[in-house]
């Protein structure tokens, strides 16, 4: 049996199909689908280009099926936006075709699209140069930092841009970069390649397939993991510790100062900065080299499947659906009810807004936290002043609150949820892009710089929608009118 999703696609298509046949018939009088128009044979005026898709040079049939194939998907995914990642007053997104935008802080490039200064900053997305990237390779991949961004692509390599002052960029010196920059394999085997990147404050690690973790910046609190407090501005080999060596690490996240990696075992390790117990081993000495995080409050059946770390606190998510933090609670980011730190991972309240629900992803913030539900539902704790938690107030919450619906549809469910410095942001199942928080810099995206407590859209900018031939942000029947007109006015071109 078809699909009942499927049928209105079917049919739309069908009766596209039919009815352009019909036009082109009579435009063409018989001519076949396969006549190409003649200005196929001249070169395409400049006001016709936007039709040719395809960039053959001519407006035919196989450019129709293109534009049929964009509404398609634009009418399924949005925008098509895959990864969202929010950073110290910027956020960056990949779509599917592996293509990074970013929008809000810009004084050292960190949105990558060569600019930079004080009168950078840009309030809607706007795309990241080709740098050093290779024009073969896709990022699969993107992270933003405190004043830096990295990406990663699918050739296992990572590149970055933006603030270089602590070598966080990794490529060998300490000039700031408006676009992508290498990073160096410094003591990254050849035979290696990073699976995984992650961005901290002034600092920046990577995950290899050999299940090690590779740092570069600064290293002041020995967030890099190597034994010492030298900032490197090309990869180091983060020591094994306390890390067993059978185990394998499968997850790395860094926070401002901290940084942590999610074993095969189950059991969690973290370094660097730990005055305010983030490390979660039981005390609150700093360590240049990797800890056991202690099981504190995790009940010994469960195992975490991920690790986020945040400003001054660590969370991680159970596979019993529910949310442990340790470290810093004083707005509290820990949502276990209390407002005392911690150095050993507290349970977060599952009553209250959060019964019945299933927890599928968790996110730290630099004082809040947000997880998301198998409701497709956001859920936030911690501190609220410029309205990260999204519940429509600026009240700090010590336990999870509703992150309110605001301008997302109630047709739209969240896929997935990242919390970073004063504000935070969601994608939903429509690919389009949701944030709330502080505005300032124009990190929520949506053409403005006041913060908003609820969640905003995220406003298409820069954003390369194929197949929007009268720039309303949309792919409609009004493009394939317009579509069809250049398609005749090249036909009867002379």
């Amino acid at each position: 049996m078809r699909d009942k999703k499927a049928i209105p696609f079917f049919v739309l298509s069908f009766l596209f199909l039919t009815a352009f046949s019909v036009l082109i018939y009579t435009v063409n009088r018989g001519d076949s689908f396969d006549s190409r128009s003649k200005a196929s044979i001249l070169e395409l005026p400049e006001e016709y280009k936007k039709a040719d898709f395809n960039g053959d040079g001519k407006v035919s049939m196989v450019d129709f099926g293109l534009w049929l194939t964009y509404f398609r998907n634009f009418k399924s995914n949005g925008y098509g936006y895959k990864e969202i990642d929010a950073g110290s007053g910027t956020t960056c997104s990949l779509d599917s075709n592996g293509q990074a935008y970013c929008w809000g802080y810009n004084e050292y490039g960190q949105l990558g699209n060569g600019e930079s200064g004080e009168d950078a900053d840009r309030n809607m997305p706007v795309i990241v140069k080709q740098g050093a990237i290779p024009s073969s390779v896709t990022l699969t991949s993107i992270k933003a930092g405190g004043m830096h961004t990295c990406g990663l692509g699918g050739n296992g390599k990572a590149y970055c841009w933006g603030r270089n002052k602590n070598g966080q960029l990794g490529c060998g010196d300490n000039a700031d970069s408006n676009t992508p920059v290498a990073v160096k394999p410094g003591v990254i085997p050849s035979t290696v390649k990073l699976t995984g990147i992650s961005t901290g404050y002034i600092h920046s690690c990577g995950l290899g397939n050999d299940g090690r973790a590779y740092c570069w910046g600064s290293n002041y609190y020995g967030a890099l993991g190597n034994g010492d407090n030298v900032d490197s501005n090309t990869p180091v080999a983060v020591k094994l510790g306390e890390i067993p060596s059978t185990v394998k690490l499968i997850s790395i996240n860094t926070g401002s100062y901290h940084t942590c990696g999610l074993g095969n075992n189950g059991q969690t390790y973290c370094w660097g900065q730990n005055t305010n117990g983030q490390l979660g081993n039981g005390n609150y000495e700093t360590s240049n080299i990797p800890v056991a995080v202690k099981p504190g409050a995790i009940p010994s059946t469960v195992k975490l499947t991920s690790i986020r770390t945040g400003g001054f606190h660590t969370c991680g998510l159970g596979n019993d659906g529910r949310a442990y933090c340790w470290g810093f609670n004083g707005e509290g980011a820990l949502g276990n009810g209390g407002n005392k730190n911690s150095n050993m991972p507290v349970a977060v309240e599952h009553d209250g807004v959060l019964s019945g629900i299933t927890l599928t992803s968790i996110y730290a913030g630099v004082m809040h936290t947000c997880g998301l539900g198998d409701n497709g539902q956001a859920y936030c704790w911690g501190w609220n002043k410029n309205g990260q938690l999204g519940d429509g107030s600026n009240k700090n919450s010590n336990t999870p609150v509703v992150v309110k619906q605001g301008e997302i549809s109630s047709t739209v469910k969240l896929k997935s949820i990242n919390a970073e410095d004063v504000h935070t942001c969601g994608l939903g199942d429509n690919g389009q892009t949701y944030c709330w928080g502080h505005n300032g810099f124009g990190q929520l995206g949506n053409g403005g710089n006041t913060s908003s407590n609820t969640p905003v859209e995220v406003k298409q900018g820069e954003y390369l929608l194929h197949g929007d031939l009268n720039d309303d942000s949309r792919i409609s029947m009004e493009d394939f009118r317009i579509w069809l007109d250049i398609y005749r006015k090249c036909k009867d071109q002379p």
